[in-house]
């Protein structure tokens, strides 16, 4: 469980560094992701309800809404985290 937390953020380092090797990527994803597991489960827990409401909605909810606003959501929650900057 501690390495799925651990190595979320390697599909978005990826995108941003093609060249990159998987060990760099995931050594990379760990420290950004380093004492802030709970923090990230949080964050996850919070979608929950709109999981839920995108079953009710036959996925139209999940489509249209809920995963563009985690996706976005997520990659600035992990990028603040490694104090990266995003502008």
């Amino acid at each position: 469980a501690v390495m799925l937390g651990q190595n979320d953020a390697v599909l978005a380092l990826a995108y941003d560094d093609p060249d990159a090797t998987v060990l760099s990527l995931l050594a990379r994803s760990r420290k950004m992701t380093k004492g802030r597991l709970l923090d990230l489960l949080r964050f996850k827990l919070a979608f929950l309800g709109w999981g839920l409401l995108s079953v009710l909605s036959l996925g139209l909810v999940l489509i249209f809404h809920a995963l563009p606003m985690f996706s976005l959501s997520y990659s600035l929650l992990l990028t603040q985290e490694a104090g990266e900057d995003i502008s």
